[in-house]
């Protein structure tokens, strides 16, 4: 699972308040789109049009709060300004990874799962 940060002044931006509500509902769609797939702020063609029909696009494009891009789709402006990348999201995934592993092993991989067996045994 992974989450996106949203400045609680977002209600009340000037951007945000300049675009109807469809509008303002599709730019958060799109960022927990690229939050959950990782894209880094880019949503694709594809999945605009899903999320941003008919003039919602240019409404969010018109107030910066989207940015077209020349391969197609969209850029979240400065969406990386306040998230983590993909390689740091990774990363931390990883690392929380390691850590649970080492806590069930006792820090010994050749453990695996020894302690969580031995905490379900004793306490049912």
């Amino acid at each position: 699972m992974s989450w996106v940060k949203v400045d609680d002044h977002l209600p009340h931006h000037p951007k945000i308040m300049d675009v109807p509500i469809p509008a303002r509902w599709a730019y958060i769609e799109g960022l927990c789109y690229v939050a959950q797939y990782l894209t880094d702020g880019y949503i694709p063609e594809a999945q605009v049009k899903l999320i941003a029909p008919g003039s919602i696009r240019s409404e969010l494009c018109a107030v910066g709060l989207w940015h077209e891009v020349i391969k197609g789709g969209i850029q979240v402006h400065d969406y990386l300004d306040y998230n983590p990348t993909k390689a740091k999201v990774l990363e931390e995934r990883e690392r929380g990874r390691r850590r649970k592993s080492e806590w069930n092993t006792g820090g010994n991989p050749e453990e695996s799962g020894r302690n969580l067996r031995e905490v379900r045994a004793k306490y049912g």
